[in-house]
């Protein structure tokens, strides 16, 4: 990674300083991402990180690799790009092989029997409980399309757990999802420059919706005002 590309991901970087600045300096990302992006800035930045793996070559997932302080635990619920099978069993490489297939899940009619083995059983498992546990959600360019991870969502967000979402666009799905929840506030572009703010506070049954200048719908941006 070099600097120009840790200035684009500036966003990502602060984002995860400001959230493992206090006691017990952890912090859990769950995402359904198959690239390396976070663990490539996290390595650059020399802050420690678990994926369930041990960062060695071949080495095998083992959930107690995930911590509960001073780290970033990295749920990757759809498994990563350097993820291999060797000898039937998944295994981590430091860097991707052209000549083989990685282990990620990929929407098919296949997808939910891929998450029954080893990581992605564990990974689920380990994300319901962080979701179940968290006292409010920063989402990230999610389209609550994910039929894992949608429902314990809008679960909580229905019961007052509060959240915030930074996309390029809000989802129809977005909106669906939400129609319950009690409290949220909602990041898109807009126009060239400006940002659509849509959001409803817990004792309202209506939302509201807001043009800003500037562009927060984008991370770099948005860790500015947060």
């Amino acid at each position: 990674m070099t600097s120009n590309e840790t200035d684009t991901f500036n966003g990502i970087k602060l984002l995860i300083e400001k959230f493992i600045e206090t006691h017990p300096k952890v912090l859990n990302i769950v995402t359904t991402n198959y690239d390396r992006v976070l663990e490539h800035l996290l390595a650059y930045e020399n802050i420690c990180f678990s994926d369930g793996f041990e960062g060695k070559t071949l080495s095998a997932f083992d959930e107690t690799n995930f911590q509960d302080k001073n780290i970033v635990n990295i749920i990757k619920v759809h498994g990563s790009l350097n993820w291999f099978n060797v000898n039937g069993e998944i295994r981590y490489l430091s860097n991707q092989i052209t000549t083989e297939t990685p282990q990620i899940v990929v929407p098919s009619k296949n997808k939910f029997e891929e998450t029954y083995n080893t990581p992605y059983r564990e990974l689920i498992q380990k994300s319901d409980i962080l979701i179940n546990d968290t006292l409010s959600f920063l989402v990230v360019g999610f389209g609550f399309n994910d039929k894992h991870l949608t429902p314990k969502i809008q679960a909580n967000i229905k019961k007052g757990v509060p959240l915030v979402l930074i996309t390029k666009e809000i989802t129809s799905s977005t909106f669906k999802e939400l129609a319950n929840a009690k409290k949220y506030i909602l990041f898109e572009e807009a126009e060239m420059g400006k940002t659509r703010v849509i959001y409803k506070e817990s004792n309202s049954t209506e939302q509201t919706e807001e043009i800003i200048e500037g562009d927060f719908w984008k991370l770099n941006n948005f860790m500015e005002i947060l």
